[in-house]
């Protein structure tokens, strides 16, 4: 395994940029990664960490930061949060001080601009891209980090468009040490480490999971502007035949398949329509759940991470991968004998779910598809709301050939809307690991650090060690989730 390249830090003015923070998403990686900025200098760790914010448009990239220093209660470009100064400082580039107190950049960069790119890309050790669609803007941003050596990583839940930079650039990014980390918001982090923790839970055992089960809970939740965006994008007959073709495409020497030929199976049992349409009944948490409308995306991510964290050792009752079932709880009402445990909502949910598609599947006729993005570009926003919360459920079970069973289960509850703030969350934890763990060069040497070329999050830092403590990179990125008010429950093992 090759390991990720150290980036020399005196000639990389910043620590972190993000790339496309004027859309709704990129707002709330900003406010996460400036309230996460502030802990790290308040704590005993005493860090300070250099941010630069990029875009396209000045005025618009000042308007965001303004909007995030009013809502963090920043009044003044050098005023107080908490107790401590902050100073907002706002340059073409030069990057942020080395002083005390929390210090922000803003970098002018144009996807279509090559040379802005590479000029961006230079000057950051980690790179988080906010800028969607992603079919449309992020070749650009993925093809100047891996010039520039860069490590990366972004919020796309663009399965066929991340396999196509797969195929395009993982060879030269891993020749480079360079570590691109796809998937990293609410697609597809929480489903992914829910799955690692039980998996790993049972593994410590010396069992091999046989099934696993998700469930997502959700309040106060949105679509973000470039994710209505994407979905228009991929309705476009071109684009499905595209990305057909890509998800299908063999090209051994750049990684194979993104599903592994042996998770196949896996992948259509859970998206096979019996099971992605029925209710299904949680032993876990004794109630009905519905399909997870993320499921396609979360699947395939899954099957690809599974197989690189040898979740699978082929010692289960089946000798095959797990099954894989992603479901949604609803919460309007607990469940109770009144409401059948929740089977009268998801049947409701279920039904809805099917004629939204149908409706959307008007959008394959081009003018009407043109009169939708027009509306979505016109009339719509999703700011987010900090006040929402999402819950992930994740339970693994691990049957031998004697029919003895074990189980492993864990909860997270993450503060924030899905698609805004529970996103930036989640890409601001993830890019703060890799940081850490590309700057951590006895790690490096000792050949511990995170795998480099494009992995999911979890697959790429979970083989990175510390040399300070026992911590992997999954550590590192729960402990960052941590000190954004997320809960991580224990493991519970059942036999």
């Amino acid at each position: 395994m090759a390991s990720a390249a150290i980036v020399d830090s005196s000639s990389r003015p910043y620590d972190i940029i993000v790339f496309g923070c004027t859309g709704n998403a990129g707002r709330g990686v900003t406010i996460n990664l400036l309230k996460l900025a502030h802990l790290l200098e308040k704590s005993k760790e005493d860090r300070v960490l250099r941010i630069g914010l990029a875009g396209r448009s000045r005025d618009r990239v000042e308007q965001l930061l303004e909007s995030v220093c009013r809502e963090l209660e920043i009044v003044n470009p050098c005023s107080s949060l908490g107790s401590s100064k902050v100073d907002i400082r706002t340059s073409d580039s030069g990057g942020a001080s080395s002083g005390k107190g929390l210090t922000v950049a803003i970098e002018i960069a144009d996807s279509t601009d090559e040379i802005s790119m590479r000029r961006m890309t230079q000057s950051t050790h980690v790179l988080i891209a906010c800028a969607g669609p992603f079919g449309r803007y992020g070749e650009a941003v993925v093809k100047a980090c891996v010039t520039t050596g860069t490590h990366y990583c972004d919020i796309t839940g663009e399965v066929p468009w991340v396999n196509s930079m797969i195929r395009k650039y993982n060879a030269e990014a891993i020749q480079k040490g360079v570590t691109l980390c796809p998937f990293s918001g609410y697609d597809c982090l929480p489903a992914e480490l829910g799955m690692y923790l039980v998996g790993k839970g049972l593994r410590d055992q010396g069992k091999d999971m046989t099934t696993l089960e998700l469930a997502f809970t959700s309040f106060k939740s949105g679509a973000p502007h470039g994710t209505l965006n994407t979905a228009l994008d991929a309705l476009q007959p071109s684009e499905l035949k595209k990305n057909f073709a890509a998800m299908r495409a063999d090209n051994t020497e750049n990684g194979g398949r993104f599903i592994p030929k042996e998770w196949i199976a896996t992948a259509k049992g859970a998206l096979s329509p019996v099971n992605f349409l029925k209710p299904r009944w949680s032993s876990n948490l004794k109630c009905f759940t519905g399909l997870n409308f993320m499921c396609p995306i979360n699947v395939h991510v899954l099957c690809r991470s599974a197989a690189e964290l040898k979740l699978h050792t082929g010692t289960n009752k089946n000798n095959k991968p797990f099954t894989i079932a992603d479901r949604l709880v609803l919460n309007f009402l607990p469940p109770s004998v009144l409401n059948l445990y929740g089977l009268g909502g998801i049947l409701l949910y279920t039904a809805s779910l099917v004629l939204g598609g149908i409706a959307m599947g008007l959008a394959l006729i081009p003018p009407v598809r043109k009169i939708m993005q027009h509306l979505l570009n016109t009339c719509y926003s999703c700011p987010g709301d900090k006040t929402g919360k999402m819950y992930v459920d994740a339970h693994g079970t691990s049957t031998n050939a004697n029919n003895e069973t074990t189980t492993a289960s864990v909860h997270l509850d993450i503060p924030g809307d899905i698609g805004v703030y529970a996103t930036g969350l989640f890409a601001v934890s993830v890019a703060i690991a890799m940081l850490d763990a590309t700057t951590d060069t006895v790690s490096i040497a000792s050949n511990d650090s995170m795998q480099t070329g494009f992995h999911s999050p979890v697959a790429a830092l979970s083989t990175h060690k510390s040399s300070n403590s026992s911590a992997t990179g999954v550590d590192m990125i729960l402990e960052r989730m941590k000190q954004l008010d997320s809960t991580v429950g224990d493991v519970k093992i059942v036999n």
